[in-house]
This record gives C-alpha cells, structure tokens and sequence, in this order.
C-alpha cells in the first residue's frame, strides 16, 4: 500500500499516482513508470439531528504539495459548521451555486429530490426532471432538486447535462449539486496540481474515467487535448459551477453523499477523499450513521436504488443501463423512487425499491 494511503483504499480507487522521483521517473500506486504511455498502459481499464442543512467545504485554490489523494482530498481545517443553516460550498464559506441559508421551518416542509449519478446521459435527465416536476403539481408540494454528483464522463452528453443542472438550479430555488469524483478532476487538475502532476492526472481522468467522452461532448479531441486547453475551452461557468459544489448535504432525516461515508468517523471529520470515492467499508458497514445515507457512486447490482439498513444507493447505471433514478425524499422522512424507463424512452415513473 503506497505511504499515506487510508487503510481502506480500495484496490479499484484512483491510486496515489502524483509523487515524481529523484531519477523522473514516475511513481504511480507504489509502481515505477518512464513515462506517460507506460503509466496509460498499466492503468487503462482499472476502475479507477434538528431540520437542518450543513454542508462540509472541500479546499480549493492553491496548488497542493502532497503525493497522496487521501492528503490531496482531506482538509481537516475546513469543516462544517454543525449549529449552522448556512451552506457551504466546496470552495469555502462562500454561497454555493444553487444553494442558500434555509430557516428552520422552511426545511420542515420542503420536499427534496436527490438524483443519482448522471454520467452524460442528458436524455434521461431531462426525462427525469419532466417527471419530477409533474409528481410535484400532482402532490401539490414545493421542492429543491440535489444532484449527487457525477454529471460528466462516460456518456455521450455531458456538456448538454451540464447545461440542465446549470438550468435546474437557476430554475428551483435551494437546488443544489453535490461534488463526484468524476466532476472533481478538471478542477483538480486545474486548481490543485502543478507541471508534470496536471499532465498525468489529465491523462488519467480522459483515458480511465472515460473524461474523454466528456471533452467530446464539447467538440474536443481528446487525443489533442492539453491542460491549458482544460483551462480555456470548457465552459466558465461550468467549471465555477463544479468549483461551487457542496461536499454532501445535511437534512432533517438523511445525509446525502456522492459516494458514502467512513465508518466511525463523524461527519464533520469526514475526508473529501471518502466522501467522493469510499465503496467497500462504506457499502459492508452495518453500524449506524446518525441519519440514513442517500449515495450514488456504486452501481446498484439489480439495477434498481437498494436499500440497506444504514444506506440507500440511488445509482443504477444511467449511462449503460438507461435507468436515471431519484430519491423524493418527504418532510417526515418517507421516501419515494423515481426511475426512467429504458423500454419507454421519455417516460419516468414510480417504482419499487430492492431491500437488502
């Protein structure tokens, strides 16, 4: 296991790739590479208690002096305020994109959809939202929309389901976006990394989390891609608006999370790095977490949101199984599914859930 890595570093999460030796040569999760394309030949293909809204700022800005991404993700100075209503965005205490201090009362009575990982599929997200919105006039109820994450890579359509999430939350008041760790490379390799550390995680993020797809979207190449193309061909405001995403959301009954949470670890102390790319001690915990954890991140393996004791998954696989699902999430705590159809394209209804 590479210095500095948490103990519960799945095999299947990004490795610790940034760390450079005296000889240059690369070191990526603990093995020696020339260069580049060696690195892309190793690793293509590896996967890689009141009603109360807090949100835990993830660190942004100033490039990062550390080989490890559990150093590069955790910032324990930056913390939620757990007596506050005010929202925090990752970037600091500043307004998130969509999000804004909610009192007491208005939390008590305001219904919320949480929607799991996008990845590209913009179809079954403007699907979804069509259908949201119709339940909501049916049931006569006010509501916030809270992306969990992971709107880019892998599909065809990012920059299009960009757009809509951009759309969503100047359109529904108190919606909000929460950071994937597919969302959080641009702005990392932008924001947080220097030289040959940019260089290498761009080539990471195009050809192992399929990010290509995503520069596609845009009328890019990603062969002909570089960092300072990052930086001056994708949109500003969609890169302010990843910039501005909440690290996990707080309310009344529930926490929601783009990937999960570490075990015996209080959610103020939570790592950026757990919050964005946990699976294994998250997913076969079975202690509490306080409140009932709403995540995407994993796909679910019935393709339909799973419930366990302590967590509900909300991923079904959008981008190759064509189910977009959304949690509606009631002022008391009850829950409801929503799921689009992949035998009915533009259709999404209530559906069942599988229990664990």
């Amino acid at each position: 296991m590479p210095d500095g890595a948490p103990p519960h570093r799945q095999q299947n999460d990004c490795p610790d790739f940034f760390a450079r030796s005296s000889r240059h040569r690369f070191n990526i999760g603990g093995l020696r590479v020339q260069n580049r394309e060696e690195m892309l030949r190793r690793f293509r293909g590896s996967p890689a208690e009141s009603d109360r809204q807090t949100i835990a700022p993830r660190r942004n800005g100033a490039a990062l002096q550390s080989a490890s991404l559990s150093t590069l993700c955790a910032h324990p100075e930056h913390q939620a305020n757990a007596n506050s209503y005010v929202l925090f965005p990752c970037g600091g205490p500043a307004k998130a994109h969509g999000f804004s201090a909610m009192k007491e009362a208005h939390l008590r009575e305001q219904h919320t959809f949480a929607i799991g990982d996008i990845h590209g599929r913009a179809d079954l997200l403007d699907t979804l939202l069509k259908a949201i919105d119709e339940q909501a006039i049916d049931a006569g109820v006010s509501y916030r929309i809270v992306f969990l994450g992971d709107v880019v890579d892998r599909g065809p359509r990012s920059r299009e389901a960009m757009d809509i999430v951009a759309a969503t939350l100047d359109r529904i008041p108190g919606s909000g976006l929460i950071l994937g760790n597919h969302d959080w490379f641009p702005i990392r390799i932008l924001d947080e990394l220097t030289g040959d550390k940019q260089e290498m995680a761009l080539a990471f993020w195009i050809h192992n989390l399929l990010g290509g797809a995503t520069l596609m979207s845009y009328g890019l190449d990603p062969d002909d891609f570089s960092v300072a193309d990052l930086a001056t061909k994708l949109p500003a405001r969609h890169l302010d608006l990843l910039r501005g995403a909440a690290s996990h959301v707080e309310l009344a009954h529930h926490i929601l999370v783009h990937a999960g949470l570490a075990p015996g670890v209080p959610l103020s102390q939570q790592s950026a790095y757990d919050l964005m790319w946990i699976r294994g001690p998250f997913l076969t915990s079975t202690e509490s977490f306080g409140k009932m954890v709403i995540h995407g991140h994993t796909v679910t393996d019935s393709g339909q949101c799973e419930i366990a004791a302590n967590r509900i998954c909300i991923d079904t696989g959008a981008y190759r199984t064509g189910r977009l699902s959304a949690a509606w999430i009631h002022p008391d705590g009850e829950i409801s599914y929503l799921q689009t159809d992949p035998q009915k394209p533009g259709y999404a209804g209530i559906v069942s859930p599988r229990y664990l």
